[in-house]
């Protein structure tokens, strides 16, 4: 019950503090931004005769399961200690 009346209170503010905000409309050039992304990748994608980006996406993608692996393993660790009553300290 309390919870809830904080939740609505909170729901309240945030409502409030929006509606005060001006609606500020969105700028041309905001919009118009994406012909010279499609021009500065099409640039980029010459660079492949000299950098390898197809191995650059595998290595980034090996570090990423990495480090997901290690996560992985520490919340294994710290789960089976808290199993084993031995209060998690295994980071």
């Amino acid at each position: 019950m309390i919870i809830e009346w904080l939740l609505s209170l909170m729901a309240g503010a945030w409502e409030g503090l929006c509606a005060a905000l001006p609606a500020v409309p969105v700028p041309a050039w905001v919009s118009a931004g994406s012909g010279s992304v499609a021009s500065v990748l099409g640039m980029a994608a010459q660079l492949g005769n000299w950098i390898p980006l197809e191995l650059f996406g595998v290595v980034v993608l090996a570090v990423v399961a990495c480090l997901l692996a290690g996560l992985a393993i520490k919340v294994t660790r710290i789960v089976a200690s808290f199993v084993t009553l031995g209060g998690g300290g295994a980071g």
